[in-house]
């Protein structure tokens, strides 16, 4: 029987994450299930799509279903949504949203919080109008860029958890380092990196030393100091 590992958790992410509509969410863990009982663990070790597909269509004959082109699209987009949950803390989104709804506001404004927090909703669009592009490397496919917060969610009020100038539009990469501290920018948008890795891994991550915020508003500067305050000790070693 397979097995998809925090199913319960997932299938709330893709409740706040998308697919839209109850019936194409199951249909998301049917085509996972499916991958499970074919032998794969889906789970934090889950195998690359690539070995996946290759297997389900070299054993093609052995099964009765799943066999279209579409089945394999199917299956692609469940292991794409089960990797982005994955590379999302989701503990501690779970853990942000339940102190959204612990909040004295409207329905509304706790909607667009909730979206804001898994970089969804008014906050993206927001970004994306002013941003257009990564805002480091201006890589302009926006369907890979991740609406992060400068000032951490944990640290930031309400209304700077939906202000555009608390944000930038990331690659995942550079997302992930900045959101953990290992990288931070000064007030003029040059990067900073933390010594605890070296330049050989930034550069294997893609991260150079001449990479630099494209255009800084003057509203992003004190974002920017409370996020290099709040990562001092990361960044200084």
């Amino acid at each position: 029987m397979g097995h998809i590992e925090n199913e319960k958790d997932f299938r709330i992410f893709m409740e706040l994450n998308g697919p839209k509509g109850y019936a194409s969410r199951s249909n998301y863990i049917s085509w996972l299930n499916f991958i499970a009982e074919s032998g794969f663990s889906i789970d934090s070790m889950l195998s690359d799509n690539a070995t996946i597909l290759d297997f389900l269509k070299a054993s093609e004959n052995k099964r009765s279903k799943y066999k279209s082109k579409a089945a394999y699209s199917d299956f692609g987009s469940a292991l794409k949504k089960y990797r982005e949950f994955l590379n999302m803390d989701f503990v501690s989104l779970l853990s942000d949203l339940e102190d959204v709804d612990q909040n004295q506001l409207s329905e509304t404004e706790k909607r667009e919080l909730r979206k804001a927090r898994i970089g969804q909703g008014k906050y993206r669009r927001n970004l994306v109008a002013l941003w257009g592009k990564c805002s480091v490397t201006q890589f302009s496919i926006r369907e890979f860029l991740v609406a992060s917060h400068i000032l951490p969610w944990r640290n930031s009020s309400n209304y700077q958890r939906l202000d555009k100038y608390n944000g930038l539009l990331l690659l995942p990469t550079y997302d992930k380092l900045f959101d953990k501290g290992y990288i931070s920018f000064d007030n003029s948008g040059n990067i900073i990196t933390s010594s605890r890795l070296t330049e050989r891994e930034y550069l294997q991550l893609g991260i150079k030393k001449t990479d630099k915020i494209f255009k800084i508003y003057k509203e992003n500067i004190q974002y920017l100091e409370e996020h290099r305050s709040i990562f001092k000790d990361i960044l200084e070693k």
